[in-house]
């Protein structure tokens, strides 16, 4: 008995995969009565009922259906089966043992076979739905985690730029404070030094500040740090530079000094000559 069900049953597979493999294989009454035949003889033997289709093996059918395609469809299936069932009145009895008994089997298929593909039909909706909110779930937390990365960017970018601003209040007053000191010593210095250190604080006071805000730039907008914007400056100042130290080592200032003191003298003597020709 175990053989024969299994035989029917894979009997039945077989018959399903091939209701299922076109919508145009019942287009003639000759493939039609053909089928009608082989569904017959699955369940009836010498005018007796003798198989009962299981839900299992629609199943299998609809699933294997799902991942094959090229084996056919569902929708051909359940197409074919209910053009069966349509046409079961019009063919004579000759072709069915017991035509109740044989409509009855045919609508229990069909019925069977629509609710499973329905039930997987379902199942796949959910299936599309619980990978949407999945795929949603992903996405959010890609952007809380970018959020979050963007917020703590945030806050290291307002502490460097704290930094940085403090630092440049550092270096502003230092060099203020540097400045006033040789200020306050011009008068113990040569003019040459005194202009040497003036100089020089400026270029380091300029270098420093440049570059501060340099990084600020670079951590607002994503900058290059650029040196052409200072390096104009900066040769200007080496240029200051060697002239002072070109005028310390040929004496220019002492020079002008001698030859202001010798004009001087030239027109006091001569002050003192035309007073005493007037006196004469």
């Amino acid at each position: 008995m175990e053989n024969l069900e299994s035989k029917k049953r894979s009997q039945f597979i077989t018959l399903l995969f091939k209701l299922a493999s076109s919508q145009s294989l019942l287009k003639t009454k000759v493939d039609k009565i053909g089928i009608y035949r082989e569904l017959d003889s699955l369940y009836f033997v010498n005018k007796e009922k003798i198989f009962r289709h299981f839900y299992s093996d629609i199943y299998f059918v609809l699933v294997n259906l799902k991942d094959n395609p090229q084996k056919g469809s569902a929708e051909a299936l359940i197409q074919n089966l209910q053009v069966l069932r349509g046409d079961c009145d019009i063919y004579r009895q000759e072709y069915i043992t017991d035509q109740e008994k044989f409509k009855d089997c045919l609508k229990k298929l069909y019925d069977h076979s629509s609710l499973e593909f329905s039930h997987l039909d379902k199942t796949s909706e959910n299936e599309k739905t619980v990978l949407n909110m999945l795929t949603s779930v992903d996405e959010l937390n890609k952007e809380i985690v970018e959020q979050k990365n963007k917020i703590e960017n945030i806050q290291k970018n307002y502490v460097g730029i704290l930094s940085i601003f403090a630092a440049v209040i550092v270096a502003f007053t230092t060099g203020t404070a540097f400045s006033s000191s040789v200020l306050n010593n011009i008068d113990n210095v040569t003019i040459y030094r005194l202009v040497f250190i003036c100089l020089l604080l400026g270029s380091v006071l300029l270098n420093i500040l440049y570059v501060l805000f340099s990084f600020i730039l670079i951590i607002v907008k994503g900058n290059k740090l650029d040196i052409k914007a200072c390096l104009i400056p900066n040769i200007i100042i080496g240029v200051l530079l060697v002239i002072t130290i070109v005028a310390w080592c040929y004496g220019a200032v002492e020079k002008r000094n001698e030859s202001f003191i010798i004009s001087d003298n030239n027109i006091t003597e001569q002050v003192k000559t035309n007073t005493k020709e007037k006196t004469q």
